[in-house]
């Protein structure tokens, strides 16, 4: 009997993990989805107020069917958000060979993440230029969630969770050595 409940034991654990790894992607791709579906509807409310605030019926906004606005930010999302689509063609072909398959997403997310530190900020610029005051707006909100980002959480946070946790700059580099070699 015991022998039997070893079995049935290590086949449902077997089980579990194989479900596990099958709906752990589905979930990530689900989360992924629900972001960018958030963002598109944020964004499209403000291209929706954008074409409101418009004075000119020939505005940049005002001028645009309802599938235009929500082409226009879509786009938006798509400049300011990580996106299979968007990966460079290098990165993609390493994805078709076997052996790169495995590697290719993390290059593919690691490419993303410049794309989009590069593009928020260029986004932002082009919104703050416009004439459209709820642009304007959107793309002071946006340069200040960049600034933020890119100075508060990846400077200034380390800096801070060193000093509370009492890490000297000595005691840092010799954390660092200790590590992998890729984390250096």
């Amino acid at each position: 009997f015991q022998k039997v409940e070893r079995k049935t034991s290590r086949a449902v654990r077997a089980g579990a993990k194989k479900a596990w790894l099958d709906k752990a992607p589905r979930m990530a791709a689900a989360a992924d989805s629900f972001f960018k579906i958030v963002m598109f509807e944020h964004e499209l409310s403000i291209l929706r107020k954008a074409a409101k605030a418009e004075r000119n019926p020939n505005g940049e906004y005002s001028s645009m069917t309802e599938q235009q606005i929500k082409k226009a930010a879509a786009a938006k999302v798509l400049r300011t958000t990580q996106a299979y689509s968007e990966a460079p063609p290098i990165v993609k072909a390493f994805q078709r060979s076997p052996i790169w398959a495995l590697i290719a997403p993390f290059i593919r997310f690691k490419g993303d993440v410049i794309r989009v530190l590069w593009n928020s900020p260029k986004l932002a610029i082009e919104e703050i230029n416009s004439d459209n005051p709820v642009l304007k707006k959107r793309g002071r909100q946006r340069m200040s969630g960049s600034i933020q980002t890119i100075g508060l959480v990846s400077y200034l946070l380390p800096m801070l969770l060193r000093w509370i946790f009492g890490v000297s700059d000595d005691e840092d580099e010799a954390l660092k050595a200790a590590g992998p070699r890729w984390a250096r």
